[in-house]
């Protein structure tokens, strides 16, 4: 069982109370709240805020997410769920090792730049380690998910050593090491200002270090492929 399924979308052990409004969306409820630790932080993101973004009073607020920190937890899992369908989907072993790479990479840049007033980055990288020193649940979940970041990384490079697209020795666990970091870097440039054609430079140069480990016969196929 990993971090997603501990903490994800589980509400964090709350439990939910009777007196729901009739209609009560709590999918929308749960990605407004989302929105608003996403843009603010999870300490700068008050009640008021949160409620008003979901456009619900707070005692709902409350009744469908619990308090606060159950919120942030919860909203947590919820962009969790994103990332590891994203890495699924992107690394499986049905795509070329470096296609798969760029496309993940990309899409991690697409998101990190969204925002309505500005790039907002992750919202688990960029503002869950702030809260970590204090609270021992989001300094859980945050050490998961670079777990399940890492182990993502790693089980497609072993893929692509079986498939000889990486050359035999290849020392998978360090690159996927580095793989989490740049993924780490570019959310945290992003939010800090970078532009796309930056961030996309980045993101070449890292997927390029992983094709210099690739054995000869797989570089040749990429040449040949139109």
């Amino acid at each position: 069982m990993d971090i997603f399924d501990r903490i994800g979308m589980k509400n964090n052990g709350v439990k939910r109370q009777r007196g729901r409004p009739r209609g009560f969306d709590e999918q929308h409820v749960l990605e407004a709240a989302s929105g608003v630790f996403w843009q603010a932080g999870y300490s700068a993101a008050s009640l008021d805020d949160l409620a008003a973004a979901a456009r619900v009073t707070r005692p709902s607020l409350y009744t469908a997410l619990g308090d606060k920190k159950s919120m942030y937890l919860r909203a947590l899992g919820h962009f969790g769920e994103h990332l590891r369908a994203q890495l699924a989907d992107s690394l499986s072993p049905e795509h070329p090792l470096v296609d798969g790479l760029l496309h993940f990479y990309r899409a991690s840049i697409d998101l990190y730049l969204s925002g309505d007033e500005a790039a907002r980055g992750c919202l688990v990288m960029c503002t869950a380690p702030a809260e970590a020193v204090r609270h021992e649940d989001i300094r859980t979940f945050l050490a998961g998910i670079f777990r399940t970041i890492d182990d993502a990384f790693a089980a497609r490079f072993d893929k692509a050593v079986a498939q000889r697209e990486l050359a035999a020795g290849t020392d998978t666990q360090a690159l996927a090491r580095l793989a989490s970091a740049v993924l780490q870097s570019l959310a945290l440039r992003a939010r800090a200002g970078a532009q796309r054609a930056d961030l996309e430079a980045m993101a070449q140069s890292a997927v390029r270090l992983v094709d210099s480990c690739a054995t000869p016969q797989a570089s040749r196929r990429r040449r040949q492929t139109p």
